[in-house]
């Protein structure tokens, strides 16, 4: 395989606060960005959450109470999940937590 060399802008603080925590973890900065752009292609899109904070934490809450009701055998609720929050997992902007831990 034969290697190619990426160029990109970044924030100088960004820069050094990144190489500083991929050391931390035993890499360099080249490693991280491959084992990035490794996880894009595995994932198909990114890797990691980037929806709406107060969105995503709307939405677990619903989960939840959905989840908790199925389990007890209880009808769904208004705050249960709605049409728009299948819509939302259809599009891959949530992801289902099916643990036994929730977050509030």
């Amino acid at each position: 395989m034969v290697d190619t060399t990426i160029t990109f802008r970044a924030e100088e603080g960004i820069k050094q606060e990144f190489e500083q925590v991929c050391g931390q973890i035993g890499m360099n900065m080249s490693t991280a960005f491959n084992v990035f752009m490794r996880a894009v292609i595995q994932e198909q899109g990114f890797p990691i959450d980037l929806t709406n904070a107060s969105r995503r934490a709307a939405f677990q809450k619903r989960q939840k109470k959905a989840v908790q009701e199925f389990i007890a055998g209880v009808n769904a609720t208004e705050d249960s999940l709605t049409d728009a929050d299948f819509a939302e997992l259809e599009n891959g902007n949530y992801r289902l937590k099916l643990n036994r831990g929730f977050d509030s």
